[in-house]
Parts: C-alpha cells; sequence; structure tokens
C-alpha cells in the first residue's frame, strides 16, 4: 500500500520523531501516492499529495491535520486525460488557499502540450477548479520541469 510518513520535531531533543503515518489501502493498483510531488502549507494544516499511475488516471489527494494532529484524506482531484501526468509537479501558496497542478502530458490540441490547473480553497476547505492553463507550442510538456506559486492579494506568477 502506498505510505506518506509525517514526523514531527521533538520539542525537548530536536530531533524528528516519527508522529503518523497515512496509510492508502484504496489507492488504485500502480498509483504511486507521493512519488511526484509533496507540498504542505506554512502552517501545517493541508497537505497535498501527487499520485503518478503511468498510464492510468493520475490524482492529487487532499489531506488535512485533525485536532488528534493526524491527516485525513479530504478530497481527490483527478486529471482529466488518461495518462496525463495530473500532478506530475504541484505547488500550494503558504496559506494553502491556492493549488497549482501541473499535467505536462495532457493533449489540449493533441500533441502533449502540457497543462496547469488552478484550484481555490473554498469556505467547506474544499478545492474547486478555477482555471486551466494550456502550453502553446507543441511537446511542450507545460510544468514538467516545476510549478511554483509566488501570489500576493492582487497578482499571481
Amino acid at each position: 500500500f502506498p505510505l506518506i510518513h509525517i514526523f514531527s520535531r521533538d520539542k525537548l531533543e530536536s530531533q524528528f520523531l516519527l508522529h503518523h503515518t497515512i496509510n492508502m489501502p484504496d489507492t488504485p493498483l500502480g498509483q504511486y501516492l507521493g512519488q511526484t510531488q509533496i507540498a504542505v502549507s506554512a502552517d501545517g494544516l493541508i497537505l497535498i499529495a501527487g499520485g503518478e499511475g503511468g498510464s492510468a488516471l493520475n490524482i492529487v489527494y487532499v489531506f488535512s491535520r485533525n485536532p488528534t494532529n493526524e491527516f485525513t484524506l479530504e478530497q481527490r482531484l483527478e486529471g482529466k486525460e488518461r495518462g496525463d501526468q495530473f500532478g506530475n509537479t504541484l505547488d500550494l501558496s503558504r496559506s494553502g488557499n491556492l493549488l497549482a497542478v501541473a499535467a505536462p502530458y495532457a493533449s489540449p490540441r493533441l500533441m502533449k502540450e502540457g497543462s496547469i490547473y488552478l484550484y481555490v480553497r473554498n469556505e467547506t476547505n474544499k478545492y474547486n477548479h478555477y482555471s486551466k492553463f494550456d502550453g502553446a507550442c507543441s511537446f511542450e510538456y507545460l510544468g514538467m520541469g516545476g510549478t511554483m506559486i509566488n501570489s500576493t492579494e492582487s497578482m499571481l506568477a
């Protein structure tokens, strides 16, 4: 089963200790949880994990930290095309309100231009699709080298 190990710093000894393990037994066969990317909000309350599944439909998993300091699955975001490598790279804004997910093998015009999807967190802490950017050239693989969010209240870069 795919696993993500969460470590926390021991305040007395200043070392990291295993705190929690996220076990995903219902993850589809061949889906590699966290193999591609993991992002955590600045406050440590949200964890995003990309799951790459080769030619399968790829999934990004959204976890939130509960009152017992363990992460629980809140949402699954799915790629639009089989094999698009949705979740290959991703980034989460410091506040956790904006999520960018790359699908570098997406083919909006059938030439592997790649796409980057933006999601905004709503008042119920679910991510809603907000916008999509497609690569401009054939075989561009937009998002393959990385995805990064730098945002203010009025600008996104």
